[in-house]
């Protein structure tokens, strides 16, 4: 029995709260033409260019944060990583929504376009040990974290008052 090709996009999708960008779908024997058929009947829902949501996944809080990190792959082979202001947001050292969605990808990456926001775009060759998942999405570790907001003199404070709950943690 052949497998459905919404089965095949669940099944990349899942763990990423049904968000799923064009280069997986390839990967996984979908062509961009049927992506643009389900695209037409409604069965996907397209984010930005190369970032889809399949409609029958229940919408997540994190939406925003999952089109940012997909949004590199939507037609280069980079993997990103939500670094900085978002990843303080994500790890609970800060409850206000930063205006900016941070992402990281690798140095020397060739994404072909500019970010628009809200998204942000920081280059750095992040080891894996420095790379961390809350609620699924690939967010930096704390300390490295902490380690990006100490190189900008904006986010001292924060960085000062991560740190300080960091250590409360311990």
């Amino acid at each position: 029995m052949a497998v459905r090709a919404e089965d095949r996009l669940l099944a990349i999708s899942e763990d990423q709260d049904g968000y799923f960008a064009i280069r997986d779908a390839v990967a996984a024997g979908i062509s961009a033409v049927h992506v643009q058929q389900l695209l037409a009947r409604g069965r996907i829902e397209r984010l930005s260019r190369g970032v889809y949501r399949l409609r029958r996944y229940p919408a997540s809080p994190h939406g925003d944060l999952w089109a940012a990190a997909l949004w590199p792959r939507g037609n280069a082979d980079v993997r990103a990583v939500l670094s900085h202001e978002t990843a303080l947001l994500l790890h609970g050292g800060t409850d206000a929504n930063p205006a900016s969605i941070h992402v990281t990808v690798p140095k020397g990456s060739r994404i072909g376009r500019q970010p628009t926001p809200p998204l942000v775009l920081h280059y750095a060759d992040l080891q894996a040990s420095e790379i961390d998942h809350v609620d699924g999405l690939p967010v930096t570790t704390p300390e490295r974290t902490l380690s990006d907001l100490r190189a900008d003199a904006a986010m001292l404070r924060f960085a000062d008052e991560f740190e300080r709950a960091l250590e409360a943690r311990k």
